[in-house]
């Protein structure tokens, strides 16, 4: 074989390849392939600044999110789906998480007076911050990414820099409750 061949070989070699890698890229359908989180994930990412929330009357915004941050987002009252998501979802989920569950910051928001939140807030959560909402801010930033659902009743984690990127539902059965709770863990455990 003579330089001139050798050289055209290698060069279409090496657009062969190339040729193969798009083709296989067009043949997988990137759909079907496994996912490891158990979340329902969120694109794009909504930053935490478009709910305008505030804790103790101050503005609470992406600066003040230091940490992994599981959010509970609270209707009206505290009915059992509510309960289950605070206690097994979020702060039993960090408990398990053991030495890391230091690096996870828990957010619980009400979007009104909300007695019976705030009496189960006192009294079963621990290291958990209560910060306040209106509801009309909250459903807008989020009803696209939950199919226009409303955004009270669900539990979303915000990344470090304070974008919300995944999102889970409350139960108030135990079974789902406990399900839903090993998902959150998984993500969060990944996640950390």
């Amino acid at each position: 074989m003579t330089p001139r061949q050798k050289n055209r070989l290698t060069l279409l070699v090496i657009i062969g390849i190339f040729v193969a890698f798009i083709l296989a890229g067009r043949l997988i359908n990137v759909a079907n392939l496994p996912k490891t989180n158990k979340g329902h994930l969120i694109v794009p990412h909504i930053p935490i600044d478009r709910l305008q929330l505030t804790h103790d009357g101050t503005p609470f915004d992406s600066q003040e999110v230091r940490h992994w941050s599981v959010m509970y987002i609270a209707g009206d009252g505290c009915p059992a789906a509510c309960k289950n998501a605070l206690f097994y979802q979020m702060q039993r989920t960090r408990l398990a998480l053991g030495e890391e569950g230091r690096r996870l910051q828990l957010l619980v928001v009400a979007n009104a007076d909300n007695p019976e939140l705030t009496r189960f807030f006192h009294d079963k959560l621990t290291n958990t911050l209560l910060l306040n909402g209106s509801a009309p801010w909250m459903d807008a930033a989020l009803k696209p990414a939950l199919a226009g659902a409303s955004a009270a009743g669900h539990v979303f984690l915000v990344s470090p820099d304070g974008m919300i990127f995944m999102w889970y539902d409350s139960h108030a059965d135990q079974d789902g409750t406990i399900q839903e709770s090993s998902h959150i863990y998984q993500d969060v455990k990944t996640t950390l």
